[in-house]
């Protein structure tokens, strides 16, 4: 039996390349990275049993796809919403998905824009986004105001409106609030 082959084959264009549908096999973590990882996709503690190589990057496969979804998700609510608690909730949670799949860099490779690069444009087109939301929900309440006949319900659905908002005031900065306030100064439906 030889121990290597003396006439090797040719060897194709795409070894060593990602074939479609192959999984990424990361490098193998130290010790240290292991315990780190593992303390950051799983609740085993590593005092009890330290995950395999295999299981562990598993772990952070699954880790990082279920944040993925629930943070694509999220800014679906976002950007749609007209609801200041799925907003804020959505928003927030959007920005912890993307935090801690950014946490993931030193330990995995990503394909495209980095998570900390994303989570960076997301905190720094916050101001943005909330001035956004409260642009389509003011628009969206003035829409039912007007369908309604009673100045009661009118008031007190604008009302409700307002109180949600300012629930999550400590989370829209002055210039939004301003913007708010310039909205609704300047809306015929609201001065009647």
């Amino acid at each position: 039996m030889a121990l290597f082959n003396r006439n090797p084959k040719k060897h194709s264009k795409t070894e060593g390349k990602k074939q479609p549908n192959q999984p990424f096999i990361p490098r193998d973590f130290d010790r240290e990275e292991r315990i780190a990882l593992q303390k950051m996709v799983t609740t085993i503690p590593v005092a009890r049993k330290m995950l395999s190589q295999q299981i562990l990057a598993r772990a952070v496969f699954d880790f990082i796809g279920r944040n993925v979804r629930m943070g694509a998700s999220a800014a679906n609510v976002v950007n749609t919403t007209v609801f200041p608690q799925l907003f804020f909730t959505n928003l927030q949670l959007l920005e912890d998905c993307t935090k801690r799949v950014a946490e993931l860099e030193p330990y995995w490779k990503f394909e495209g824009k980095q998570p900390s690069e994303q989570l960076l444009e997301i905190q720094e087109m916050k101001h943005d986004i909330i001035g956004a939301f409260i642009e389509r929900s003011f628009y969206d309440i003035i829409d039912k105001i007007k369908k309604k006949r009673s100045i009661r319900t009118k008031q007190k659905l604008f009302d409700d409106y307002q109180a949600s908002l300012l629930h999550f005031q400590d989370y829209i900065d002055e210039e939004n609030q301003k913007f708010f306030k310039e909205l609704c100064e300047n809306s015929e439906i609201l001065k009647k």
